[in-house]
């Protein structure tokens, strides 16, 4: 997890924008409930943000079989202040328990190793959304790379600069699918769109804000609308995929075939369950293998 020292006086009640210390710059004030005060880090406001200057730092692991290129990386890593190394690995095969339980934004990746070469590597990864950069002595690899699409293949001997520009690359995709995310979440929280449901009677309908939606289920044909009161249940007979395709991206998850989400009422996923805010029950998912999708929600900002 990354540490930020204290906030200067009262930043967030500055008209103008702050920069340092910290390298990124904060625009505007912030609303008063996230006024909390020095050494608060405002996580939910990270679209006040300039990811472009944000310094932020890469968490990257090594997986090559020769020691000596790993040594060589280590030292290299020393001169670049963006990247933080988080491991090292002559095994891949540890790498790739490594990479189940731990934070990780890119892996440096040899392609030639004993035992799994680097693109059966990626395709046994637990972790498909981290950027790759392969590494390899061989050019008839490069094309194969960037159909996987790796962030950049670095041929041995690898010169310092050419890694640094690698790196530079990798950390301007980080940023921009972060940026992109961030997005995303703005417009969910101006949120004013809803569906005119039709009623119980003939003629009746029933308007939802689409905010007001804590999730969807798929029944025999039908879509059952659950809102934040829990005794609020409506049926449609559109399709789970018009349905969310009707609301704003990223607003809705479908985490299986039954089951689809508002992330803004996520609480917590365990033992195959999603459990959100304003239900009492969570949404069993059974032992199904999750959704790209919904992984890629589950490790984004993971400490």
């Amino acid at each position: 997890m990354q540490s930020f020292r204290s906030w200067p006086d009262q930043p967030w009640a500055w008209p103008c924008s702050y920069e340092e210390p910290f390298g990124y710059t904060v625009q505007g004030p912030l609303p008063v409930e996230d006024r909390k005060g020095p050494g608060y880090f405002p996580g939910r406001h990270l679209s006040k943000v300039n990811l472009g200057i944000m310094m932020r730092k890469l968490y990257t692991i090594l997986v090559d079989d020769q020691e000596v290129f790993l040594e060589k990386m280590r030292s290299e890593f020393k001169k670049i202040e963006f990247v933080e190394l988080a491991g090292s690995f002559t095994n891949p095969m540890h790498a790739l328990r490594f990479l189940r339980v731990n934070p990780v934004d890119l892996i440096i990746l040899d392609v030639e190793m004993e035992g799994i070469n680097g693109f059966e590597f990626m395709d046994a990864s637990p972790k498909r959304e981290v950027l790759t950069i392969l590494c390899t002595a061989h050019q008839r690899f490069e094309e194969l790379g960037y159909d996987k699409r790796v962030v950049d293949v670095l041929f041995k001997p690898v010169e310092p600069f050419r890694l640094k520009v690698a790196l530079q690359r990798a950390l301007d995709a980080l940023n921009f699918t972060n940026h992109r995310m961030d997005n995303q979440w703005n417009e969910i929280e101006d949120n004013y769109d809803y569906f005119h449901l039709s009623g119980p009677g003939k003629g009746q309908r029933v308007r939802v804000f689409h905010r007001d939606i804590v999730y969807l289920t798929a029944v025999d044909g039908m879509v059952e609308i659950t809102t934040i009161n829990r005794h609020s249940i409506h049926m449609s007979y559109r399709s789970m995929k018009d349905i969310i395709g009707g609301t704003s991206q990223g607003l809705f998850l479908r985490c299986s075939r039954k089951y689809a989400f508002n992330v803004n009422f996520f609480h917590s996923y365990r033992d195959h369950k999603v459990y959100l805010n304003h239900t009492e029950e969570p949404l069993d998912l059974g032992k199904i293998r999750l959704s790209s999708e919904f992984k890629t929600f589950l490790d984004t900002n993971k400490i």
